[in-house]
């Protein structure tokens, strides 16, 4: 299995926005107005959520393809 390196960098626009590049994107992460925030972005709860939903899905598609091969 090869080696695989992620990074990101970023700045801190204001105190609830951060902007972050990774690779060739740009990634946003605010806070909703109830909780001091511009609401332009999603918050860095929801930003974890759907990466371990992405995570969840890569692993579920595997399983099913390994299953119909069976």
């Amino acid at each position: 299995m090869s080696t695989l390196n992620f990074s990101i960098n970023g700045k801190s626009i204001n105190s609830t926005l951060y902007q972050g590049q990774s690779r060739k994107f740009t990634l946003n992460v605010d806070e909703p107005e109830t909780l001091g925030g511009n609401d332009i972005s999603a918050n860095p709860v929801e930003y974890l959520l759907a990466g371990y939903a992405g995570c969840l899905n890569v692993v579920f598609n595997i399983v099913a393809k390994e299953k119909t091969l069976q």
